[in-house]
């Protein structure tokens, strides 16, 4: 079920970005989510004070997955279709495998072919041809930005255990979105001032 829901949001979103900027598309996502998120925490009485030092701890981490990736991904998903997003956002284990073995951890052979391979798949993806060159320049700026958010992707997964293990899932994620949401706000308010809503349907608003 969460990988259905996970893959889907690439369908469901792809109408939205080409008629919302990413930027505002994703602080309508993710502020909404992290008061929602929290306002459940604290229903079940879950304490959601915060040292000044958690919450900065919080804020990087929010910085990277929310901020780092929706950005990213909105960007990519305005560029490229959303077949090729649900594929190339599938190299972030890639990038994970790479950030264990920057922190010390032992990679098999095995390993270091897996990710060749996958990279050279990305390679074939992006270009959509086997047998000569086809880069176009938003297929290019749309591939790197998704490999972008891949990146961000697998950092903000290294990153989110300790930060669970204190908090909890729930408050942890809540302030992160939230935090995150925030962080688009400089962008995405002079943005929604500006935006034609009108154009927006029913199903736009469903998929937000």
């Amino acid at each position: 079920m969460t990988i259905f829901l996970f893959a889907s949001v690439y369908a469901a979103a792809k109408p939205i970005v080409d008629a919302v900027h990413p930027m505002l598309f994703a602080a309508g996502r993710m502020l909404p989510a992290g008061l929602l998120i929290l306002g459940f925490a604290w229903l079940r009485h879950v304490p959601l004070g915060l040292e000044w030092r958690e919450l900065a701890r919080l804020g990087g981490v929010a910085l990277v997955g929310v901020t780092a990736f929706q950005a990213s991904w909105g960007l990519a998903l305005e560029r490229t279709s959303a077949g090729e997003g649900a594929v190339l956002i599938a190299t972030s284990p890639i990038f994970g495998v790479i950030l264990e073995r920057l922190r010390g951890a032992r990679a098999g052979w095995t390993a270091w072919a897996g990710v060749l391979i996958a990279f050279l798949g990305v390679a074939l993806v992006v270009n959509k041809s086997f047998s000569q060159l086809t880069l176009a320049p938003d297929s290019l700026a749309g591939g790197l930005l998704w490999l972008t958010a891949a990146l961000a992707w697998a950092i903000y997964t290294a990153l989110s255990p300790p930060i669970v293990a204190r908090h909890g899932a729930i408050k942890a994620v809540g302030y992160v979105c939230l935090l995150g949401g925030l962080s688009f706000l400089p962008l995405a308010t002079p943005m929604a001032l500006a935006q034609d809503w009108s154009r927006l349907e029913a199903a736009d608003w469903l998929a937000f």
